[in-house]
């Protein structure tokens, strides 16, 4: 794993069926906001080099039930390209949000 590899813009992405913007930069910093205004804003690190594996992190808000810190993992995988999704689930005590953003 390595940070070069899930920082882009995703073109593909929703928030439990609302469409939204999902990037990642270079230092791994997190944005996404939905067609509703979720936002959210995280972290992206790299648990082990040698393993397709990150600790992802996001502050959700203007979410509703939805608002808090999540803490989870994500892995990358190939859909129309290698590497091209990055899938990933994170949680907090009574609410988890998954999925797949495609670049």
């Amino acid at each position: 794993s390595d940070l070069a590899t899930v920082a882009a813009v995703y073109s593909t992405f929703d928030i439990f069926g609302d469409t939204a913007s999902f990037s990642v930069d270079a230092n791994g910093a997190i944005m996404s906001q939905s067609n509703s205004g979720c936002v959210a804003n995280g972290q992206i690190t790299v648990v082990d080099a040698a393993f397709n594996a990150y600790d992802v992190t996001l502050d959700v808000s203007s979410c509703g039930a939805l608002d808090g810190m999540y803490d989870g993992l994500g892995v990358t995988q190939d859909e129309a390209a290698t590497d091209d999704a990055f899938v990933f689930a994170v949680f907090v005590t009574d609410a988890f949000i998954a999925g797949e953003a495609v670049k």
